[in-house]
């Protein structure tokens, strides 16, 4: 059966079932789902309100978090895509200008870093814990905010420019967390279907998904071969298949990129082997633009286009994989000082 005939099936599976994981894996059959008592009934709307309003006010404080007082006029922003050559302004997505991150406590966890990510590429981001792998991630989406320096989009400029352009590009950013953050009361589908509701709005985000979002949620989850644990809970499956659910749910997105801090740290090395064949796949087929924080370098060898090296928030490699000695993985790991640095004496 295609998925669109699967997802009439559905119809009595939306974002919020009033009985997650009633089904079995793999029985989509048509038959009704016994309703709960009438009271039960006309309270299951509060109930779902008290699910989904964190996530929607998390969804809709990352997409106007920038406060008037706390965005500074465009006029401060510079642009600097036009100064790429031509070729490769055409394939950057993204790029950081003297990006410089330095913490309240004093910390600065990445210091002046200027580089672009190109259309379709996958790129890793290695390096140890604290190497400023998920500060630099995390400004590439606006969730960290440069002390220094700007992060522009090829199609919208700065990024942190305007609150309109900030939800814009978060809607063609997805993003993919080491911890998952499902809801583990609810189906599969509808965490998928989470993936969604910054494009509904936060008003229809109570509604019941209309068919064609639901379409587009079992479409990400067929490709990773969890169509037929969609109406499961989500904390009844294993962690490597919540992590697959977590990238169904950035897929059903439909974005331009992928962030991923750290996807595969909680998981074994077979499971995690498959996870990131499944995302490189994924991208690969779709054109997606990947940036993925790893430490794994045998990972990093295997799935990467381009590498990335940090160290004490330096970048003390860029380059691909058939570059990445033995002596430049010693400087990504240990070298108290960037390359930059040690060319210039």
């Amino acid at each position: 059966m295609s998925v669109q005939g699967r997802a009439g099936r559905f119809g009595s599976c939306g974002l919020l079932s009033p009985f997650p994981g009633r089904e079995q894996a793999g029985a989509f059959t048509a038959r009704t789902v016994k309703r709960p008592p009438s009271l039960s009934r006309a309270l299951q709307p509060l109930a779902n309100i008290a699910i989904v309003l964190p996530v929607i006010q998390m969804t809709w404080k990352s997409g106007s978090s920038l406060l008037p007082n706390e965005i500074s006029k465009r006029s401060k922003y510079t642009t600097n895509m036009h100064l790429l050559p031509s070729a490769q302004r055409g394939l950057t997505m993204v790029m950081l200008s003297n990006v410089t991150v330095t913490y309240p406590n004093g910390i600065t966890a990445l210091h002046p870093t200027d580089l672009t990510f190109e259309k379709g590429k996958f790129t890793v981001l290695l390096g140890p814990s604290g190497a400023g792998k998920s500060t630099l991630l995390r400004t590439l989406n606006g969730l960290v905010r440069p002390t220094e320096g700007h992060v522009e989009s090829r199609d919208l400029g700065p990024i942190l420019a305007s609150a309109k352009i900030i939800r814009k590009h978060r809607l063609s950013t997805g993003m993919i967390f080491q911890q998952h953050h499902l809801i583990g009361r609810l189906t599969v589908l509808a965490n998928v279907l989470m993936g969604r509701i910054g494009i509904r709005g936060a008003g229809r985000s109570f509604l019941p998904a209309p068919k064609e979002e639901k379409i587009t949620a079992l479409n990400a989850l067929e490709r990773l071969g969890l169509l037929p644990r969609a109406l499961e809970r989500a904390d009844m499956l294993s962690g490597g298949q919540q992590q697959r659910v977590g990238i169904a749910r950035a897929m059903a997105q439909q974005p331009h990129i992928i962030l991923a801090d750290e996807p595969v740290a909680s998981l074994d090395p077979s499971t995690a082997e498959r996870v990131l064949s499944d995302l490189h796949r994924i991208c690969r087929e779709d054109g997606i633009t990947a940036i993925v924080s790893l430490h794994q370098v045998d990972f990093a060898r295997r799935f990467a286009d381009r590498i990335v090296g940090l160290h004490q928030g330096y970048v003390v490699f860029d380059g691909n994989a058939n570059q990445l000695t033995p002596a430049i993985i010693s400087k990504v790991y240990e070298a108290p000082q960037p390359l930059a640095a040690e060319a210039a004496e």
